[in-house]
């Protein structure tokens, strides 16, 4: 079947004298050298001559044009691409004024397999002149990149659909790059644990010297070092959003995941955590009342009670000194029970 044939052999057999170029014989000299130079090339090429575009191309170019080939042979080149044909007219006499055209992505609805579909091109329009130097058709270069194209579509789509997720997840999350941990991507909620300080696209150690006190930064170079995962629960962060401050006590759950390249070493860590300060402070809430029912159980004398309470008190807040005292109008007239800490004055 002539399907199977090369380009050249197709090209050798037909009868050109039935077209608008003749005996190939007559064909003028710039015409016979580019055909000889398309049909010796591996990249898609194709020559359209002369006022009706006569259509030569080569294998390459043949795969491109599919079901279309070998019909389209000696074709008005716009015929043969007639879906299309109000797309190519402006850069086809744009070639035939003798303006190069160069084109990094066109889309275009091709019909080239039996059904429309969507096709990209980079290609460039060489015009050609004839011995008497007037543009007689032009040369096309083309790579299609309709697999690479839709690719990178469908990876920017994934990525909108996991920096959505990433944004709406419950949790604080954060993506963190190379080994000076670069903060490249947060959500919300890791907004809101920092203190909405401006962290993007600068370092843990520019940005969280409150973490960086507290030995979070140790932890991420360690876990970038060696590629093993941290996993922690109910750690303790104390965060004071700007110099000055207010420091507040927050609990967290996280993990530091390593995030490696196909090579297996490691180019950042992710970060995912929940903060569960009020989770652990009604731990320890429930805790204490445990406890301070354990204590007084069996106690009787009044002061004996006052000390236990305000002993467990203070240890509860983790406060340096705590008491007890009665107050009247605006004076403390007596202290029945005090908790200090080592080297603090009792009230």
């Amino acid at each position: 079947m002539s399907e199977n044939r090369s380009t050249a052999d197709l090209i050798r057999a037909f009868r050109w004298s039935a077209t608008p170029l003749g005996d190939p014989v007559n064909w003028p000299q710039p015409l016979k050298t580019l055909v000889e130079l398309m049909l010796a090339s591996n990249q898609a090429m194709f020559i359209a001559w002369g006022p009706q575009r006569t259509f030569l191309y080569n294998d390459a170019y043949a795969q491109i044009l599919a079901s279309k080939h070998p019909a389209a042979l000696g074709r008005d080149f716009l015929d043969a691409w007639a879906e299309i044909r109000s797309d190519l007219v402006p850069i086809v006499d744009q070639a035939y004024r003798g303006e190069p055209v160069h084109m990094e992505d066109i889309e275009l609805q091709m019909n080239r397999k039996g059904f429309q579909e969507e096709a990209h091109f980079s290609f460039s329009y060489t015009p050609i002149r004839d011995e008497q130097g007037q543009v007689a058709g032009f040369l096309c270069a083309c790579v299609e990149i309709t697999d690479q194209v839709l690719a990178d579509r469908r990876r920017v789509a994934e990525n909108d659909r996991l920096s959505r997720m990433f944004s709406q997840a419950p949790g604080f999350r954060a993506m963190l790059s190379g080994p000076e941990h670069r903060i490249v991507m947060t959500n919300p909620a890791y907004m809101q644990l920092v203190g909405h300080r401006d962290v993007l696209g600068k370092t843990v150690s520019e940005t969280l010297q409150d973490a960086v006190a507290q030995g979070y930064l140790d932890l991420l170079d360690q876990v970038f070092a060696r590629n093993e995962a941290y996993e922690t629960h109910g750690a303790n962060y104390r965060v004071q959003a700007f110099p000055g401050g207010a420091v507040e006590d927050r609990y967290v759950d996280f993990v530091y995941q390593p995030v490696t390249d196909g090579e297996g070493n490691v180019t950042g860590i992710f970060v995912d955590g929940v903060d569960v300060t009020d989770r652990v402070l009604n731990e320890r809430r429930q805790k204490f009342r445990l406890q301070l029912e354990d204590r007084l159980r069996g106690l009787t004398e009044p002061g004996a009670i006052v000390q236990a309470t305000v002993e467990l008190l203070g240890k509860y807040l983790d406060a340096d000194r705590v008491g007890y005292g009665e107050i009247i109008g605006d004076r403390l007239v007596r202290t029945t029970g005090s908790y200090t800490t080592d080297g603090m004055t009792p009230l």
